[in-house]
């Protein structure tokens, strides 16, 4: 981003700024040369601020729908249910789905959960799961974690992915204490929905778990009798990498610091307690 520098003073408006402030010009060039310094400082901080190196890798935004009540409601439900059941091309049903999300209402997200969690169409089931966070309702959530825990979804990675960005837009309240011990239960695609979700809602109690999958796995005893097999390693190896861009952006959005290794993070929770530290000394003087 583009930001002008400040406008530096000319000799006719000097005369202007003496008068209103009634300096001398020695003063006044002084008192304007400062200025001009605070500006450019502020300015580069904020050029600083922009440059600030950002993931290769961003998750989409979904934007939320207008609240209408249960006669509107209603009527959408009616419309979908005849268009949905109708429509034999995908992409139709997809539509369908849209139209019923344009209404952000309980009755619409109970009708959106039936798909999520029935339909035979992983792609559909993922297209409900985002429509369910535009409704942006404690009833979406309640439906996307039923979702995240359904037989129906735990082989179906695109509808995971699809349930993790929309889970982590439905709301704000950290779900890490409640999912984070879950976490090596899930395959790749439930690992990489906790991800999205821990990032979306800036869940700092996820970072220690987030940072150990920066790295690349590595066998660290491999004569020991306690190593896991190579099946583990082959399995673990894989999700690393089916995960990783989302972990980066994760850390990332919590921190607000690019990182790519345990040791980077390591060092910034080392920087960020001495901070926190001198700050609290700093109000204690006060």
């Amino acid at each position: 981003m583009h930001h002008p520098g400040p406008e530096l003073p000319t000799r006719a408006n000097l005369a202007v700024f003496e008068t209103a402030a009634g300096l001398e010009a020695p003063t006044m060039v002084k008192y304007l040369l400062s200025t001009l310094l605070l500006a450019t400082s502020l300015v580069a901080g904020q050029q600083a601020t922009d440059q600030k190196p950002k993931p290769k890798w961003m998750p989409a935004e979904i934007s939320r729908s207008e609240e209408v009540d249960d006669v509107a409601a209603k009527e959408l439900i009616a419309t979908f249910t005849r268009a949905f059941g109708a429509a034999k091309d995908p992409a139709d049903k997809k539509y369908a789905l849209d139209d019923l999300a344009k209404g952000r209402n309980k009755k619409v997200a109970a009708t959106l959960e039936k798909v999520l969690l029935r339909d035979k169409s992983g792609a559909l089931r993922s297209h409900a799961a985002l429509c369910l966070a535009r409704l942006g309702l404690p009833e979406s959530e309640a439906s996307l974690l039923k979702a995240l825990a359904a037989k129906i979804n735990e082989e179906d990675d695109d509808v995971l992915e699809a349930v993790g960005i929309a889970l982590g837009q439905t709301g704000d309240k950290p779900l890490f204490k409640k999912l984070g011990k879950e976490f090596e239960g899930y395959g790749k695609g439930g690992k990489r929905a906790l991800v999205l979700l821990f990032g979306y809602r800036k869940d700092e109690d996820s970072l220690r778990l987030l940072s150990k999958w920066l790295d690349e796995p590595q066998p660290t005893a491999v004569d020991s009798p306690n190593n896991p097999p190579a099946s583990y390693w082959k399995q673990r190896f894989a999700e690393y990498h089916y995960v990783k861009d989302e972990v980066i952006w994760a850390v990332w959005r919590i921190t607000g610091e690019l990182m790519h290794s345990e040791e980077e993070f390591r060092d910034w929770e080392k920087r960020k307690a001495e901070e926190e530290k001198a700050a609290r000394k700093g109000m204690r003087r006060r």
